[in-house]
């Protein structure tokens, strides 16, 4: 798919977005990154979003009550 650019910014997708965000992170470099997930979330769509990122960032889950 296409990203979408606005006047605000871009919407990327599949590997794209993973490669923007991989790239982002690094060239950022923050000190800690925090992944917000509900349990649903965390079964479902955290393993392929971890998958996904290559196991290049370290990542801190948490986890709240949907």
């Amino acid at each position: 798919m296409d990203a979408i650019t606005t006047n605000n910014g871009t919407i990327y997708f599949d590997d794209e977005a993973y490669y923007k965000l991989r790239l982002h992170l690094k060239e950022k470099k923050y000190s800690k990154v925090f992944i917000l997930v509900d349990e649903n979330t965390a079964k479902h769509c955290l393993p392929e979003f971890k998958a996904n990122m290559g196991g290049k960032f370290d990542f801190e889950t948490i986890q709240i009550k949907s």
